[in-house]
């Protein structure tokens, strides 16, 4: 269920990766907000869609505000954490229970390397000298840079050979560097680096990281060549001779020098002529982008918690048939002299001390010739409906909860309890809600009317 879950909001944020993708060119000076926006719709829609729905076909409650991740993850997580069983010295998990616990292992390795790296470079911080260069005060270090790092307060640091070189070189370097500073860059980078860490299954949004961490550079780029007197040629040299000579990465920094193959595209992003969309171009690229945020709100996704189960044909939410005569408890061979006959539905055989205590106090085997039959099938269908969790319900998920009834001789419920559960809680406790609502005729034994217990399953499922 959560691998058909992670496909879901895979599908999602590809479809709102490319529309970012569709939108970068509409506005060179906004690139780096296309795609932070992206970026966190990408993470945020999978579990907002549903939300979404809501709000153009009618409200039914705000727990759908974390759509399917929730009911999905809980079930993952309590499958890892409850159903996980040893057999032969063997730990036996479900593909729910494995993906879980590689999803957060994941998760806690990525967390883990970024903080070691901020670690590492603060510990090398401290032997990188202070000085002033061109009026900009920078940190010197041997290797590591061009580059601007920190989180709140962002400084300069710049390798021993960008002092070497001449001052036009320099200076467009240090005025890179200054707009990142300006404009926070290695702080943006670091919260929009949380989300893929968060997911990092999730190809779109490592895809929409690296095309932000792009457009980033990009925009600066873009402001540096806008000064008076700068040309594209010396500058697009100048970056990849700064890029051929970077050693030192920064883990949350932004900075001039680049892999070759962003290098590349950034400079052919300078070559462009600005404002080269026309607007007929613009306008089909916004369109385009529209239609694909508006399929990723639409997609969604039915989960059957129970996979055993058959899909249900046309109703909205399932109905057991009323039990038979023959619908009777499946009782062990040296029981057969009672007249019972076996079926599908199972109760435990009677205890010794049964006759000891009330028959009402735990599910046991009760003979009965005419079985129980309900009454009031349509009030339980409205209760169903009523009942269904809105978060499941919206979320497409649906399971199968078996239900133990004591019906008395009048036919009247006296107690409902869970036989086999649906792997939700929710699903469970609106099983029992539901059960206070059903009404039977009274079960026969021969001629005489007895109280009986009696399990069949309430399947919650939507078309």
């Amino acid at each position: 269920m959560l691998a058909f879950w992670m496909l879901y909001a895979v599908l999602i944020s590809g479809l709102v990766v490319l529309a970012g993708s569709a939108l970068e060119r509409v506005s060179a000076d906004r690139r780096r907000w296309i795609w932070a926006g992206t970026l966190g719709l990408a993470a945020v829609l999978p579990l907002a869609a549903p939300l979404v729905r809501e709000w153009f076909l009618g409200p039914r409650g705000l727990d759908i505000l974390f759509g399917p991740a929730v009911p999905v993850l809980g079930a993952a997580l309590s499958d890892l954490a409850e159903r996980s069983t040893w057999n032969g010295g063997i730990v036996r998990v479900s593909l729910d229970g494995v993906l879980t616990g590689l999803w957060i292992g994941g998760s806690v390795l990525l967390s883990l390397s970024v903080v070691t790296g901020f670690v590492r470079m603060r510990r090398r911080a401290g032997s990188w000298r202070r000085a002033e260069v061109d009026g900009v005060a920078v940190l010197v270090s041997e290797d590591v840079g061009p580059a601007v790092v920190g989180v709140g307060h962002w400084e300069i640091v710049v390798p021993e050979w960008v002092l070497a070189l001449d001052d036009r070189a320099r200076g467009l370097i240090l005025a890179h560097e200054q707009e990142h500073r300006r404009r926070g860059d290695p702080t943006l980078l670091t919260l929009a680096l949380a989300l893929p860490v968060l997911m990092p299954w999730n190809p779109a949004l490592w895809w929409a990281f690296f095309r932000l961490r792009e457009a980033v550079e990009t925009d600066c780029d873009r402001r540096v060549l806008a000064r008076p007197g700068e040309g594209v040629v010396p500058y697009a040299r100048l970056l990849l001779d700064v890029g051929a000579r970077t050693v030192g990465r920064m883990p949350l920094g932004a900075g001039f020098g680049e892999r070759t193959s962003s290098l590349e595209r950034r400079i052919r992003l300078m070559l462009e002529k600005a404002g080269g969309t026309s607007r007929s171009g613009v306008a089909v690229r916004v369109a385009l982008a529209a239609l694909l945020v508006v399929a990723a709100c639409s997609l969604e996704v039915n989960i059957n918690t129970n996979p055993d189960d058959e899909p249900a044909a046309t109703p909205a939410v399932e109905i057991p048939a009323p039990p038979r005569a023959t619908d009777e408890p499946r009782v062990p061979p040296e029981q057969l002299e009672t007249g019972a006959r076996p079926d599908e539905t199972e109760l435990p055989p009677p205890p010794e001390e049964t006759e000891a205590r009330p028959l009402i106090e735990a599910p046991t085997f009760t003979p009965f010739t005419v079985a129980p039959s309900i009454t009031n099938r349509q009030d339980v269908i409205a209760a169903m409906e009523a009942e269904y969790p809105p978060l499941l319900r919206n979320a497409g998920i649906g399971g199968t909860v078996r239900v133990y009834f004591f019906i008395d001789e009048e036919g009247v419920v006296q107690r409902s309890l869970i036989d086999n559960g649906s792997g939700h809680e929710a699903l469970d406790q609106a099983a029992l809600r539901v059960a206070e609502v059903y009404r039977f005729s009274p079960a026969l034994n021969r001629d005489r009317q007895v109280p009986v217990w009696v399990s069949f399953p309430i399947t919650f499922q939507i078309r």
